[in-house]
């Protein structure tokens, strides 16, 4: 067994090593040729993790890999070359997680298991301040509707345009998306804790509002922390088990894109006529995956950048005091206004930029990954859920500078101080 397992490592190093001088020395080499290095790589790559897919650096790797595949899929209208300076730069992203989860093989600590799921400090959720928290929540999601005088799932059903993107309000909407966040991992988390049902209620009532609110990313969010959190506590979800959700999942959401769009979304993303037997769901993972690689080609071709002018950083600001760059869109399509973690950071640091961006996020996210395992709290497990999400919806926006999903952790290490307490049992 470890003779094999470092017959794998070895095989695995020389594979990268040769990637990384192709990529250095042999700029000319077919890209599709590099492609299926890459592919056929990663594929060892999955061995020495074992599909482990709660690694940080399988959570960032993975969907950049499945970006350059869907780079290959000549299926719409809209289907071109791209630059090779926009291959190199998610190539780079990839072998930087490779080299980081080498790095990272002989630290994997084991999951929790039932037996010792109970803190060091055994804690309990101090169910007045919990109440209190939820009703405040319940309060501003009351005013959200009176002052838009309207609910958005409702408006798209009876009028065909939710007005989602208008609704909140302007300044707040931000933290209070994170804060709903916040409370419904909390509440999920206090559930497998105590299996009190108040909280499961809680936490369904809060998925129910944001699908009334037409916010899938933030349900989308909800669920992927919810799924980490539960892989921490409960037995560990079968990868093969989490794929099949992962399919009933994007039937849902090709749905409700189609409510809120009101357009096909094969129309709109032109899909050649032999390719429109496809199921719509695979139709909106191809678009939202496929128009992310343009937009970044397009930003990289403008030759307008990098800008140097702390742009990057701005979406962490509250829009009322956010600053304007006047920086250029640059999209292939304005329906799709989505691009991966690297095209800011790119437009405002460059490449150098994107590689030190990624070693940053990469070794905070794999620090908080370690504690989330053997500390066991919802400091570090929520806190990890959150850069977890980062990590594998990165190639859809840069999170990690986005206020409805990374002021979670803001709420996260205050309200583990207000609603746990440390001097009682049961969680």
């Amino acid at each position: 067994m470890v003779k094999s397992f470092k017959i794998r490592k070895v095989t695995s190093f020389f594979v990268l090593l040769f990637i990384i001088v192709l990529f250095l020395f042999h700029k000319n080499i077919v890209i599709e040729t590099l492609l299926g290095l890459i592919f056929l790589f990663s594929i060892i790559y999955l061995l020495i993790i074992k599909v482990d897919y709660l690694k940080p650096s399988f959570a960032l790797g993975v969907p950049y890999i499945f970006l350059l595949l869907i780079a290959l899929i000549p299926i719409g209208y809209y289907h071109r070359d791209v630059d090779i300076i926009t291959i190199n730069l998610i190539i780079t992203i990839i072998i930087i997680s490779l080299l980081y989860s080498f790095s990272n093989i002989k630290t994997r600590v084991a999951p929790q298991t039932l037996s010792n799921r109970m803190d060091k400090i055994q804690k309990r959720v101090l169910h007045n301040n919990y109440l209190l928290t939820i009703g405040f929540f319940y309060m501003l999601t009351i005013l959200n509707i009176i002052l838009a005088g309207y609910i958005p799932l409702v408006n798209g059903l009876l009028y065909g345009d939710s007005e989602y993107y208008v609704f909140g309000i302007s300044g707040l909407y931000g933290f209070y998306l994170a804060f709903a966040n916040f409370l419904a991992i909390f509440s999920y988390y206090a559930y497998l804790k105590t299996k009190s049902k108040i909280y499961l209620h809680v936490y369904i009532s809060i998925i129910f509002i944001l699908i009334l609110f037409v916010t899938r990313l933030n349900i989308f969010s909800i669920l992927i922390e919810s799924m980490v959190i539960h892989n921490h506590i409960e037995k560990r979800i079968k990868f093969s088990k989490l794929l099949l959700y992962g399919i009933i999942f994007s039937i849902c959401f090709s749905f409700i894109g189609e409510t809120v769009r009101g357009t096909d979304i094969k129309d709109l993303s032109r899909i050649n006529d032999e390719f429109l037997w496809l199921p719509t769901s695979i139709i909106w993972v191809y678009a939202y995956s496929y128009f992310n690689i343009l937009n970044l080609d397009n930003l990289i071709n403008s030759g307008m950048y990098p800008a140097y002018d702390g742009s990057a950083f701005a979406e962490i600001i509250p829009n009322i005091f956010r600053p304007d760059f006047g920086h250029p869109r640059l999209l292939e399509l304005g329906n799709f206004n989505v691009s991966p973690y690297i095209a800011p950071i790119y437009r405002d640091l460059g490449f150098l930029g994107c590689i030190i961006f990624t070693i940053i996020i990469l070794y905070v996210s794999n620090y908080f990954y370690k504690k989330s395992l053997t500390e066991n709290s919802f400091l570090y497990i929520g806190s990890f859920s959150v850069l977890y999400f980062c990590s594998i919806m990165s190639f859809f926006k840069n999170f990690w500078f986005f206020l409805p999903i990374i002021f979670q952790l803001f709420f996260i290490f205050f309200g583990s101080a207000l609603l746990i307490s440390k001097k009682s049992l049961h969680i």
